[in-house]
Parts: structure tokens; C-alpha cells; sequence
């Protein structure tokens, strides 16, 4: 870990200067023609790398977190700390090169936003700290054997889908709802994650759970088509396949008067009719607390459990609502519109 020192010039030029001794401490000289000292300028205490596995809102958001936690901390740009961005403009990045270049710069943390880029990381080095945000299963993506224990060199906060919330906010909208079917890529782990999770947790709502594994967008259209037949709400889970496909699968779901809930805010935005989604800002402040203790060297990050968001927030379009017909109580303050 690189620890700087600030160099302090304390010119004693008489008895009387002991008075401005505490303005001296911050670097004040006692003699004003004195020319200041290249090495007096302010250098980075802690270096840290940044690697994004995409350029999403949430990736977005979580960042924006990370940053503006570190400011509140104490900690600026240029004078205690030093953050190196890591990208690439390819529409597909190779992560290890750029994990392999981060590594190679030796900072004194990695911090990751994505499952990609964290895997990555994790293979680049395994003496680097790496402090991780925005992977939903870090067990099941192979980062860590434990949450509450990681016993390595990397931890953080997982974006973990609430799909109970997520259930709990389609009765809300929809109390009449009895059945749902959920349709995905079949390849994509996190969709198929989901998608097991709420068969588990529809129970609890009374809801009749049917899968749609999609293998390819060649077999999309037949497996909608099934998906819609007989339901009262499609989810949908974000992987490549349903976010190329979004528009045709919004199309053929308001052909059958079917509305779309989706895990992800940009669906919404496109025009799915709700989600429930962590406060991604939340997730990536967090993950600065945990970055701060481990550089301040108060906390083990072997002994660091992995963390999980303690907010989410109801997102709705506001259109689509209008659509089916869909009043939210006036009651109801945690809402985004979109």
C-alpha cells in the first residue's frame, strides 16, 4: 500500500514566529520570499483502478456512488487520491487485458462494477485488494466460496435482484394477477438465477409460475407466443436476448393486453410497465466504506463479508401505466416515474 508523506518547511526566523507555528503545520513558511518547493506540491495517497464490465445506468449510478462518498470522506482527486479508469472503446471489451494492465500498474485497489470486469480482475492478480459492486451471485459467478467469510483478496456489495420485492410490487399493481410466466435466455446464469427465485417466492403471492427458456432469437417469437397464452403478467429478467428484443416482446405482449414487469430499469424505460431494483447509488457508496477500510488498513478484507443493498426503489412508466388502466395510491411515495 503507497503511503505519501507531505514535506512541512518550518522556518523559525524568531522567538516571535512560535506564534504562527500552527499555520507553519500546513505548510506555511516564515520567510514570503521564499520560492515554494516542487515536492510541497500534493500527490495521491491512495492510487485506485476502475474496471466496468458495461455503461448501463446502474454501472452508472454505482459509480457515481463510489465517487461521491469518497469526496464525503475527505478524499480529492489529485491530492489524496488517485483513480485510473480502465476501458476500452471496443463494443466488446477484453477484460483480462485491461484487468492484466490495471493489475500491472500495481495500485493499491481494484474496484469493479459488473461480473465481467470482477472476474477478470480476479484473475489478474491475487494480491491486489479488489473491492467489488453490481455482481448478483458472487458465489454462483466463482469469486467468492463464502459471503460471510471471503478469505481472499476480494469482497464487496452484490446488486442481488429482490425478487420478493420485485413479486410483492406486481401484486401491488396488479392484486388480480394469478399467473406468471417468466421468459429468458436459457445460456444467460444470472436470467436463469432469477428466474428460480421467483418460482421459489411465488408461493408466497398465490401465483402460478411458468418458465420460457429461449435458446436463441430464432426460437424468441414461438416461445412468447406460449409465454403470453396464459398469464396476467410476462416477467422479465435483463440478459442480451431480451434487451435486443425488447421492443418485439412489448409489441406482442400489448397485442395480448399482457403487461411486461421486468428486473432491470432500463426495461422500463422501454416501456415494460415496473421493476423494484436496489438503489444503485446506495450499492456503490457502500462499496467505497469498504474500499476506505481496507486502504486505511482498519479492516481485513479476508474477514470482510460481502454486503447486500438495504434499499430498493420502485420504478414505473408512466405511459404504460396509463395503458392498463393502472392507478398507484397517492400513498405510495417510494416511486420513480420514467
Amino acid at each position: 500500500m503507497k503511503m505519501f508523506s507531505k514535506p512541512y518547511a518550518l522556518r523559525l526566523v524568531s522567538l516571535f514566529m512560535l506564534a504562527f507555528l500552527s499555520f507553519s503545520l500546513f505548510g506555511c513558511s516564515g520567510d514570503d520570499t521564499a520560492t515554494p518547493d516542487e515536492s510541497t506540491a500534493p500527490v495521491p495517497k491512495y492510487e485506485i483502478g476502475v474496471i466496468k464490465s458495461d455503461s448501463t445506468d446502474n454501472s452508472k449510478n454505482i459509480l457515481e456512488g463510489f465517487e461521491k462518498h469518497l469526496k464525503e470522506a475527505g478524499y480529492t482527486e489529485g491530492e489524496n487520491i488517485s483513480i485510473k479508469y480502465y476501458e476500452s472503446q471496443e463494443e466488446k471489451p477484453d477484460f483480462n487485458a485491461l484487468a492484466k494492465q490495471a493489475a500491472g500498474d500495481n495500485p493499491d485497489l481494484i474496484f469493479t462494477v459488473g461480473s465481467n470486469a470482477t472476474k477478470a480482475a480476479k484473475k489478474a492478480t491475487a494480491e491486489i485488494p479488489i473491492i467489488f459492486a453490481g455482481v448478483s451471485d458472487p458465489i454462483g459467478a466463482g469469486l467468492v466460496k463464502s459471503t460471510e467469510k471471503p478469505d481472499g483478496n476480494i469482497t464487496g456489495v452484490s446488486s442481488f435482484t429482490p425478487v420478493f420485492e420485485q413479486l410483492e410490487f406486481i401484486k401491488e399493481l396488479i392484486p388480480e394477477a394469478k399467473k406468471i410466466s417468466v421468459l429468458y435466455k436459457e445460456t444467460a446464469e444470472n436470467s436463469i438465477l432469477i428466474s428460480s427465485l421467483v418460482k421459489e417466492e411465488c408461493e408466497d403471492f398465490s401465483l402460478e409460475y411458468k418458465a420460457f427458456a429461449v435458446k436463441d432469437k430464432d426460437k424468441l417469437s414461438d416461445e412468447l407466443k406460449k409465454a403470453l397464452k396464459d398469464c396476467q403478467v410476462l416477467y422479465l429478467p435483463e440478459d442480451d436476448l431480451t434487451k435486443d428484443s425488447t421492443k418485439d416482446i412489448l409489441k406482442e405482449a400489448d397485442n395480448k393486453k399482457v403487461p411486461v414487469f421486468s428486473s432491470n430499469t432500463s426495461l422500463v424505460k422501454s416501456g415494460a410497465l415496473a421493476t423494484c431494483v436496489p438503489d444503485y447509488k446506495e450499492i456503490g457508496a457502500r462499496a467505497s466504506e469498504m474500499a476506505l477500510a481496507v486502504l486505511n488498513g482498519t479492516k481485513n478484507i479476508k474477514e470482510m463479508s460481502v454486503l447486500y443493498p438495504d434499499k430498493c426503489i420502485k420504478v414505473v412508466n408512466t405511459d404504460t401505466l396509463k395503458k392498463f388502466s393502472i392507478k398507484i395510491s397517492d400513498e405510495e411515495k417510494n416511486i420513480i416515474s420514467v
